[in-house]
């Protein structure tokens, strides 16, 4: 490269921008300003993108060969939600036969007894309240108690209500949960601590291959009501549930043992 000069330069700086001239000229760039600001960048209004769009600079014609592999593609294509992902109610469900269902919307669940005996089903749901107390009944956990101690008082209790559905969706079972509510439990009077032992599965894995390794026979039992059997160390008093006595007969139940609910209940 050849520097053409006229007159002598007198110090670096003018040999630094003749520098910068001869290079930029060499390179067909625009010499770089002494303020350091980037050059103005003069934009065609036509999009460079697209390949009708005449050139008449060659150096368009490169960019756009470059950039269009990178241009974003749109697809017309109308998006639907998938067959099996679209069941979102009990009728739909009865009227289809794809056993892929992933996600059933239950409704018609009653909240309190008083609606539960005004639905279509509220023989079925007298029956299940009837199951779960006579089941309560049976395993102890509760007395029945005239009044309260002088300065105590009772916790709240409700009817849970659900119906139970097989994997197409069809009602096989109507349940009725009897829980206490816990969050008006006093700390220190009702509870004092609130952790529930839980295995984990790093000790399930060595319980089962240690079966595994002495070839022994592995048997799985159901406990029914199995979070019922635990032994409760409090008092606990608590109004016995809208459905099975009225409220104002001004009896109590006295817990013996855990009951859903509960800050002492098993998890």
């Amino acid at each position: 490269m050849v520097i053409e000069v006229d007159n002598s330069p007198t110090s670096s700086k003018d040999i630094n921008n003749l520098v910068d001239n001869a290079i930029a000229k060499d390179s067909a760039i625009s010499p770089i300003p002494e303020d350091n600001s980037l050059p103005s960048l003069n934009i065609s209004p036509s999009d460079p993108l697209k390949k009708d769009t005449p050139a008449t600079d060659p150096t368009t014609d490169d960019l756009t060969n470059i950039l269009s592999p990178l241009a974003l593609r749109c697809s017309g294509r109308e998006r639907k939600i998938p067959s099996r992902f679209a069941l979102t109610t009990i009728d739909d469900i009865s009227t289809c036969d794809n056993s892929n269902i992933a996600f059933i919307a239950v409704a018609g669940e009653p909240k309190t007894y008083q609606e539960a005996i005004q639905l279509p089903h509220s023989k079925q749901w007298e029956q299940a309240v009837k199951f779960k107390y006579v089941q309560l009944q049976k395993l102890g956990i509760f007395e029945v108690v005239d009044g309260l101690p002088n300065g105590r008082k009772a916790i709240g209790s409700r009817i849970v209500f659900r119906e139970k559905r097989d994997g197409h969706g069809n009602l096989v079972k109507f349940k009725a949960h009897i829980v206490a509510k816990g969050f008006s439990q006093i700390p220190g009077e009702d509870f004092t601590n609130t952790f529930s032992s839980v295995a984990k599965f790093s000790t399930l894995r060595i319980f089962f291959s240690y079966i595994a390794y002495l070839d022994w026979y592995l048997h799985h039992v159901d406990v029914v009501a199995a979070y019922l059997h635990g032994p409760l160390d409090e008092d606990i008093y608590m109004t016995i549930p809208n459905g099975i006595e009225n409220s104002s007969s001004g009896r109590y139940w006295k817990l013996k043992k855990v009951l859903y609910g509960l800050k002492q209940a098993r998890r």
